[in-house]
């Protein structure tokens, strides 16, 4: 059985250490279309700019961003930038959910602030919404999941608004009381599902979980047994050739008390297919057939998390 523990920052700084790529980066890229260009200098368009980007920068408060760079367009007119975020030896997202502080659980989890809090700027106009405009197809703008966000928050019935994002517990299932804790936080997002429950009071034990969860939640498995409406975004063909999304059950952790939690996350989380997914299962809940009987939890839209103090 793998079982994360964290209790401390130390156990957090080791995990750090021993799980991270220090050579490989994800990189994330945004472009601001400055309206008074050209600019003589970065430092001009970067005044220029100042509020909006601080939102864009403040990714550095993560211990998984390792750097926020700001570049001036050939043409001085367009500002990028271009943020860098550690993975996982394996290639896979790193697993601050089950402990880290609150800073870097925010800046990872806390997505649906982040982006609100872009969208409202004065300065929101200024994210360039052409892709072609910003010169390079590798930009893109949050005003391109405008209206695949309606609709999971349609999926979900809960309402588009800050006082949602945080400590909401929005859940597709509930079987057991919400873990309560000052060292526990939730955040409502379209990146994840996690999935809480409490061995001692179900009388299953932990392998039994996992062992159930990896089971149920394997490629064959989804593709042989899942109902079609689940599936019906697990291949894109738009690009010429087969791109396969899925779901996949992360590492288990401990919470607080007997609380411990999994988190189901799609393969590529932040691309729209992959939030298609989560539509499909707010819509048609009904066709997930987990044991909820043998196996009781929470499945929670999102991230519940271990904040490390």
């Amino acid at each position: 059985m793998t079982l994360i523990t964290r209790n401390s920052l130390s156990d957090w700084e080791t995990y750090k250490s021993n799980s991270l790529n220090e050579d490989a980066y994800k990189l994330s890229h945004s472009c601001l279309d400055l309206p008074n260009g050209p600019y003589s200098s970065l430092d001009d368009a970067k005044t220029e700019a100042s509020g909006i980007l601080d939102i864009y920068t403040s990714v550095i408060d993560s211990d998984l961003y390792v750097s926020s760079e700001t570049e001036l367009s050939e043409d001085k007119n367009h500002l990028t930038i271009t943020n860098s975020q550690k993975t996982m030896l394996d290639g896979h997202r790193p697993l601050a959910e089950a402990g880290s502080p609150l800073d870097t659980l925010n800046v990872e989890f806390n997505i649906l602030q982040y982006m609100s809090d872009l969208k409202a700027h004065a300065k929101g106009s200024w994210m360039v919404n052409d892709r072609a405009k910003a010169g390079d197809g590798s930009f893109s703008s949050l005003n391109d999941h405008n209206d695949i966000l309606d609709r999971f928050f349609t999926a979900i019935n809960v309402t588009n608004e800050s006082s949602n994002y945080k400590d909401s517990f929005v859940a597709l299932k509930k079987t057991i009381a919400d873990p309560s804790s000052a060292t526990i936080v939730h955040f409502l997002n379209h990146l994840n599902l996690t999935f809480v429950f409490d061995p001692i009071l179900s009388g299953v034990d932990l392998d039994s979980y996992e062992t159930y969860a990896d089971t149920f939640f394997t490629a064959s498995a989804q593709e042989d047994t899942w109902h079609n409406n689940l599936k019906s975004h697990f291949v894109d063909t738009s690009s010429g050739y087969d791109v396969t999304f899925n779901w996949h059950c992360r590492s288990m952790y401990h919470l607080v008390d007997n609380y411990h939690a999994m988190t189901f996350s799609t393969n590529s989380h932040s691309d729209s297919r992959s939030i298609e997914l989560k539509i499909d299962l707010a819509n048609n809940f009904n066709d997930f057939h987990w044991d909820w009987d043998s196996y009781p939890g929470n499945l929670y839209i999102g991230n519940v998390c271990k904040i490390l103090s």
